[in-house]
C-alpha cells in the first residue's frame, strides 16, 4: 500500500468541509493521548509541580498544544480523505473507510505506545504504518511476493542492452528469499534517508545483511551513514528517543544468513572483552519469516543464550543520514548493473545476483 493511500480513490464532495473538521478533532485527541503519555512517562513533578491544580493545569496545557499541534502529525489529511466519501461510493464503501480510519489510528497509536514515547520521526512512523497493514505485511515475510507498490525505489540508469531500473525481481523480491534488507532499507528510503544501492547481473539492488554488516565493521559506510556501533546503550537509546532511526544489521554465523532492522528504542547491550556487542535488545521494525512486524526483541551472537534471533556472527548499528531529495541513493561498489528484467513471477531469475563488494 503506498504511503499516504488509506481510503483513496475518491472524489472531493461537499462533505469534505465535515471530514476536514472530525478528522482535526481526532489527530488533535490524538496528540492530547501522547503528549499526556510523554508527561506521565518522565514524572509529574515539573512545570506544574503536583496536586489536583497541577493534574487540571497540565490537561489544559496538553489541550491547548493539542489545538497548536492538529495537523503537524501528518494524519489529519489522511483522516480527512478516508472519510470523505463520495456520494456515488457512499453505500459500499463507508464501512470499509472507517475501518481504515481506525486501523490508521490504531496502528500509530500502538507503535507510539510500544515505543514508550510519541513518534518525534513523524516521516518514519508514517511510513511504518504503510508497510505495517494487514494486507502488506506478509508480503515481506520468506514466503510472500513483493509488489512494485512496495519496493517503489525509482532509481534507473542506462545499460548495454536497456535500461538498468530497480524493481522487484531485480531485488530478490520474490518467494523464497529473506526480505529484512528491503524492508529496512525501503522504510528509511521512503521515510527520507539517504540508502545505498549496487550494480547486479540484472538491474540495481539493495545490499544484503552481510554485506552491510561487513562495509559497516570496516567503517566505509561514510557517505550514507555513521557508524554508531561503539556507542553506550544511552547514548544509543537518546539517539533513537530524539527520533532518529538505527539501522541495526547483522552477519549470520557460519552459513545462516544476517538479519536487519529499524529501531527506535535501545533496551540493552551487551558487549564482550574487546567491545564486540554480542547481544543487543531492541523495539523497532523488522521483516521476519512470517512478515514485516514491529516489536521489541533480543538478537544474540553465535554461542550467547537467550531469546530471540540468534546464530549470528557480528551487529553493528548505523545512524542513516538524511537524504538530498536530488539524490537518494548511494552507490556502492564498482560493478555496471546490466539490463532489468521485468516484474513478473514467472520470469527467471538473473542467474548471477552478486556483487562486486565483500
Amino acid at each position: 500500500m503506498p504511503v499516504g493511500a488509506i481510503g483513496a480513490g475518491f472524489n472531493d464532495t461537499p462533505q469534505i468541509s465535515n471530514a476536514k473538521e472530525a478528522a482535526g478533532a481526532l489527530e488533535a485527541m490524538l496528540f492530547k493521548e501522547l503528549m499526556k503519555s510523554m508527561t506521565e512517562s518522565v514524572g509529574k513533578a515539573g512545570l506544574f509541580g503536583e496536586g489536583f491544580q497541577a493534574n487540571m493545569y497540565q490537561d489544559m496545557y496538553a489541550s491547548v498544544l493539542a489545538e497548536q499541534g492538529g495537523g503537524h502529525l501528518g494524519i489529519s489529511s489522511m483522516l480527512e480523505q478516508a472519510l470523505g466519501v463520495s456520494e456515488r461510493a457512499k453505500a459500499t464503501s463507508t464501512m470499509s473507510n472507517i475501518g481504515s480510519v481506525a486501523s490508521a489510528l490504531g496502528s500509530y497509536r500502538a507503535v507510539a505506545e510500544k515505543s514508550d514515547v510519541p513518534p518525534a520521526n513523524v516521516g518514519l512512523y508514517k511510513t511504518a504504518m504503510s508497510f505495517l497493514d494487514n494486507v502488506s505485511s506478509a508480503r515481506w515475510g520468506k514466503e510472500g511476493i513483493l509488489t512494485t507498490a512496495d519496493l517503489a525505489a525509482d532509481i534507473a540508469t542506462n545499460s548495454g542492452n536497456g535500461i538498468a531500473a530497480f524493481n522487484v525481481q531485480d531485488a530478490n523480491g520474490y518467494e523464497g528469499f529473506p526480505k529484512c534488507n528491503l524492508f529496512a532499507f525501503e522504510m528509511l528510503r521512503r521515510a527520507g534517508y539517504t540508502v545505498p544501492v549496487t550494480g547486479r547481473s540484472h538491474g540495481w539492488g539493495y545490499m544484503g545483511a552481510d554485506t552491510t554488516t561487513n562495509l559497516a565493521a570496516k567503517g566505509d559506510v561514510n557517505d550514507w551513514a555513521t557508524v554508531r556501533t561503539d556507542n553506550t546503550r544511552d547514548q544509543l537509546d537518546g539517539l533513537a528517543y530524539s527520533g532518529v532511526p538505527l539501522l541495526l544489521t547483522s552477519s549470520g554465523a557460519g552459513d545462516r544468513v544476517g538479519h536487519m532492522a529499524v529501531a527506535d528504542r535501545i533496551h540493552t547491550v551487551k558487549r564482550d572483552d574487546s567491545g564486540n556487542i554480542v547481544a543487543l535488545e531492541y523495539s523497532g521494525w523488522e521483516a521476519t519469516t512470517k512478515g514485516a512486524s514491529y516489536g521489541r526483541r533480543m538478537w544474540r551472537v553465535e554461542g550467547v543464550p537467550g531469546n530471540g534471533r540468534g546464530g549470528l556472527s557480528s551487529i553493528e548499528i548505523l545512524e542513516p543520514k538524511r537524504s538530498d531529495s536530488a539524490a537518494p541513493y548511494i552507490a556502492v561498489g564498482n560493478r555496471h548493473p546490466g539490463a532489468s528484467v521485468t516484474d513478473k513471477p514467472e520470469s527467471s531469475q538473473g542467474s548471477d545476483v552478486t556483487t562486486d563488494i565483500r
